[in-house]
């Protein structure tokens, strides 16, 4: 499935990826909890809830940061930086 899911030829790619990201974050997260405990967990995607919905869950806790808007905005900054030419 993984092979599929990254394959850019592939036009429902992303519609695999929800399912492989799970499987990845169902066998990392409590690894990370485990070494770090009190550690914050930060979940870098696009699009970004429903996998820090998924790292609360398998966590077990509320200690979750998602990038949410941030990547969509920091994208918009330089679109509009170059265009201005600034």
């Amino acid at each position: 499935m993984a092979d599929r899911a990254t394959d850019r030829s592939d036009p429902n790619r992303r519609l695999r990826l929800p399912e492989t990201n799970a499987e990845v974050f169902a066998e990392i997260v409590p690894q990370w909890v485990a070494v770090a405990p009190g550690a914050v967990l930060m979940v870098v995607t696009d699009p970004p809830d429903p996998p820090a919905d998924l790292t609360r869950h398998v966590a077990g806790r509320d200690r979750v940061s998602p990038t949410s808007t941030v990547i969509d905005s920091l994208r918009f900054r330089v679109q509009l930086a170059d265009r201005l030419k600034v």
